[in-house]
């Protein structure tokens, strides 16, 4: 589901060898962010606030331009090298990839080697490139961490004896989730390999500037293609058509320049006749339009004059590879032009849809003919997602099947064929992206496919299997033509996920774990192994969730729908209520993650932010689960926590509960104006709610900013009182400490910072986590650009990068770390998830074994606990909170409890299958 960034600050018009006029170019865009519009699957402007808000600079209301390309800078220029001098207390931890090996992330850019037909190469848009030497059943990343990974086209040099040779374009500037609104995902410019797409080394002339500002349109694009008849490289960026005959050596402009349209696209046919196109929206209109060249250098505008719309947005071009005089054009348009289509939330959009014939001479006026396929682009209105809609043009494709040229196949939020070229309406089926007749709220996907289509691509030996990659990963199909196409997914290994959240059992040593994605729901895992499979339990753009001790899971979607769910062995909802409070809020205005909290010694407690409102639940075992569940807000058990805060502190965006056994109904709420508040006896009559906001001089003369948005609290499970709080706005400080609950605080960002007034260009943090181990304490910040540590917290900490090989500078999401074994586990947005495991502090390291997974229950109790294995048990330990062994009665496999005092303790559970280490609470 698409993000497009409209409010693009600055120019990418200048080729490597221009000058770049940053006040020109930044009026030009401003201008075009004005103009273009468009509708949408998703609620754009709900995410784009969130965004914003996250990371904009107080100072100015905006997010730096070029943040991206600063937020490289710092880490290549400051952490890379800093990294390399270790804390000498800090012990290199051992990142494991946790997957999910099953499911892919938003792909823009893929090709099959024409010489050996199992290699394909694909990019992330945020999470790098990767190679499959077996037709995609496994997949392996290549070039290195500092490769820019955000990948949107791929194009290999095919010509006998060439073949070695690959390009990558990187930057997308439309959709991006992987940084925000204003502060695009820029690029690097474009790659290239020369060993079959092993190795890979960005073009020095395309990549001028590009780590410290946005100077050069290389930073962002559309599509590289290689002319198979002479092998000059091809580039449609923002704004221009650009041709190299020299290998990427040297550059020269074909179309386009200041004035020309923030979308463009080219392809080049197999005996070098070369097709372009530039969107309506450059400051003059004389470059826009639709483009034929015999040889890549003489170019002869072929635009359709009569019945083409004045404000034509994106489209891409597929030439026909039976008949290369045949060319499609398919697109958005922002005038009440073409085929008309509405969304499932009918927000309303207009295509185009041509096909041009090549007659004679330089294929204008009576050299081509324009044929208006547009009314043959399938809308059934009967239903809210079998249509043709491409939102904005974010997603959009089409493909001829070489040697048949009636089989056509296009790509918006669904995948369609036509068996007559689109002749008309009559041969047209849907074979992908939503299912069939579904509908909101609980609406389903095409079986094993996803939406958002992107591109396609057919296997040279048998036409009849196709690729498809989208927003869901990489799908092939052996046969493209069947009544009802079944699909493959190949994301076997290829990590490119991008999570918003992450989540773990808290209350057990087991391997459950679950995050929300970006546009692929939120997916589930019980098992260890990087390759092991994770299951889909609920769709939608995925969202905070987490699972209780009696293992009922709460899952979230954007813009805060909540259910409660029982899941099955396979990921699958058995049963399901959906349960966010009637609280006087739209759903336009939640956050877009909206957070949640379980409160770790009564799981069968919740908060949920309202805005400026926090409500409390102290009974959800007291909301019944259905296996046909009912998807509206209730008011079962709920009730108001706290007071409202006042508009002029924010709204609250950020929450942690305590996991201190002396403050078990503890809770810290964070406000997107500065705002942090501690609140005591929650679920009692007797709650205590103050403002512990830095307002005055602490102990190094900290004070909060002045405003910003407090993105994440990180509460010590050993001390409610030691907090480490994250601002994630740029040209904030963003990260301060306490050891006496918000009494004095300190800075403690060190060198994630350029200094302490914040004056630099750091980069954007976003999530942080205290762990107390055996070994002392381990501190994580999650940033823009990588995972860093410190076993310090003061103004002049060293945090050093974690991973730099693994996790690299991928976007840190957020962190969830289980104490009672040390498990921390890291959420990425583009590279999937990862776990290390710390030394656990609680319980001692002599009492901890972990080699079967077991659970207790009920959890809490007062009186017995069973004990859930598959094995037998032949000795079980009962230990107190500071490791100290209890004597305990036991029958069968059950534990009586009732003489213990209140309080938490461990079990050491010891089978034929090995041993397991479960917490309890005693009521």
């Amino acid at each position: 589901m698409r993000f497009l960034f409209y409010t693009f600050t600055v120019s990418l018009l200048c080729l490597a060898a221009c000058t770049f006029s940053p006040p020109d170019s930044q009026q030009l865009l401003l201008q075009l962010s004005q103009q273009k519009g468009g509708a949408e699957e998703e609620n754009h402007a709900a995410k784009k606030a969130w965004e914003l808000a996250r990371y904009a600079d107080p100072a100015t209301g905006k997010i730096p331009f070029n943040a991206s390309a600063l937020d490289r800078k710092f880490y290549l220029e400051n952490l890379k090298t800093q990294s390399n001098t270790r804390n000498q207390n800090i012990d290199t931890l051992i990142w494991q990839s946790r997957g999910p090996w099953n499911v892919g992330g938003r792909t823009r850019a893929f090709a099959i080697d024409a010489t050996n037909e199992n290699v394909y190469i694909a990019g992330g848009v945020s999470g790098g490139l990767w190679r499959s030497i077996d037709a995609g059943n496994s997949w392996a990343r290549v070039g290195n961490t500092l490769v820019h990974p955000g990948v949107v086209s791929i194009a290999q040099d095919t010509r006998p004896g060439f073949t070695s040779t690959w390009y990558a374009l990187s930057g997308e500037i439309s959709g991006t989730s992987a940084s925000a609104d204003g502060a695009f995902y820029l690029g690097d410019g474009l790659m290239k390999s020369t060993d079959g797409g092993i190795t890979w080394a960005y073009l020095a002339n395309t990549t001028l500037g590009s780590a410290a500002s946005f100077s050069t349109n290389w930073q962002g694009g559309w599509r590289v293609a290689v002319n198979p008849a002479n092998g000059d490289v091809l580039v449609a960026l923002y704004g221009t058509i650009v041709r190299s005959s020299d290998g990427g050596a040297s550059w020269v402009t074909e179309l386009g320049s200041l004035d020309g349209g923030y979308y463009t696209d080219v392809q080049v046919s197999q005996s070098g006749v070369c097709f372009a196109y530039l969107s309506y929206d450059g400051v003059g209109a004389s470059a826009k339009g639709m483009y034929r060249s015999p040889d890549g250098q003489s170019w002869t505008k072929i635009m359709p004059t009569s019945s083409m719309a004045a404000q034509h947005d994106r489209y891409v071009i597929e030439i026909d590879p039976n008949n290369e005089n045949t060319v499609y054009f398919l697109g958005v348009n922002l005038d009440s032009v073409g085929h008309y289509s509405t969304s499932y939330s009918g927000d309303k959009e207009y295509h185009g849809f041509w096909k041009y014939n090549y007659l004679s001479g330089d294929g204008d006026s009576l050299g081509g003919v324009f044929y208006d396929l547009s009314a043959s682009l399938p809308n059934n209105p009967a239903t809210q997602f079998d249509k043709f809609y491409a939102q904005g043009g974010y997603d959009l494709a089409i493909e001829v099947q070489p040697g048949n040229s009636s089989n056509v196949f296009i790509g918006g939020t669904n995948s369609y064929r036509s068996t007559n070229a689109f002749a008309d309406g009559s041969q047209v089926s849907q074979i992908g992206g939503y299912g069939l007749g579904t509908s909101i709220p609980m609406f389903v996907l095409y079986p094993n496919h996803h939406p958002d289509q992107h591109g396609f691509a057919f296997v040279p030996s048998n036409p009849s299997i196709m690729i498809n990659y989208n927003d869901g990963g990489i799908y092939k199909t052996n046969n493209s033509l069947n009544a009802n196409v079944v699909w493959d997914k190949l994301d076997r290994g290829y990590l490119t996920t991008q999570f918003y959240t992450i989540a773990q059992d808290e209350y057990n040593s087991n391997n459950v774990l679950m995050g929300g994605l970006q546009d692929n729901g939120t997916f589930w895992t019980t098992m260890a192994s990087a390759t092991a499979p994770w299951f889909m339990p609920f769709n939608g753009d995925g969202s905070y969730c987490d699972v209780s001790a009696d293992r009922t899971y709460y899952f979230s979607r954007q813009q805060g729908a909540l259910v409660k769910a029982k899941i099955d062995y396979t990921g699958l909802i058995t049963e399901f209520n959906r349960i966010d409070p009637i609280c006087g809020v739209e759903r336009d205005d939640y956050l877009w993650m909206n957070p949640f909290e379980l409160n770790y010694y009564n799981s069968n407690m919740m908060v949920w932010i309202a805005r400026n409102q926090l409500w409390l639940n102290t009974n959800l075992s007291g909301i019944p689960t259905y296996a046909i569940g009912a998807f509206d807000s209730i008011s079962t058990n709920w009730q108001t926590l706290g007071d409202t805060v006042p508009f002029a502190n924010g709204i609250y965006t950020c929450l942690a509960t305590s996991k201190d056994f002396n403050y078990p109904n503890t809770l810290y709420a964070g406000t997107n104006k500065r705002q942090l508040y501690k609140i005591e006896n929650v679920g009692t009559d007797s709650v205590l709610m103050n403002d512990i906001s830095a307002y005055s001089a602490a102990l190094d003369g900290a004070v909060f900013p002045a405003s910003g948005y407090l993105c994440d609290i990180a509460v010590d499970p050993k001390n409610a009182n030691h907090l480490m709080v994250i601002f994630s706005n740029y040209g904030v400080y963003s990260a301060f400490a306490t050891r006496n609950g918000g009494d004095t605080w300190f800075k403690c960002a060190g060198n994630l910072e350029t200094d302490l007034a914040a004056t630099g260009s750091a980069p954007s943090l976003r999530c942080g986590v205290i762990c107390p181990t055996s070994a002392g304490y381990r501190y994580f910040i999650g940033s823009s650009v990588g995972l860093y540590s410190t076993d310090s917290l003061s103004t002049t900490s060293v945090w050093v990068q974690e991973s730099p090989a693994t996790i690299g500078e991928a976007v840190i999401s957020m962190f969830d770390y289980r104490f009672i074994d040390g498990s921390l586990v890291v959420a990425t947005h583009g590279n999937g998830t990862y776990q290390a495991h710390l030394p656990a502090s609680l319980p001692p390291a002599s009492v901890v074994d972990y080699s079967i997974n077991a659970s207790v229950y009920p959890n809490p109790t007062d009186t017995k606990l069973n004990i859930n294995t598959d094995a037998t048990i032949e000795d079980v330990k009962l230990f107190s909170l500071q490791g100290n062994e209890i004597s305990v009665i036991k029958t069968n496999n059950c534990i009586d409890v009732s003489q213990c005092a209140t309080g938490v303790y461990f079990i050491k559970i010891k089978t034929n299958k090995g041993s397991a280490v479960v917490k309890f609470l005693k009521q």
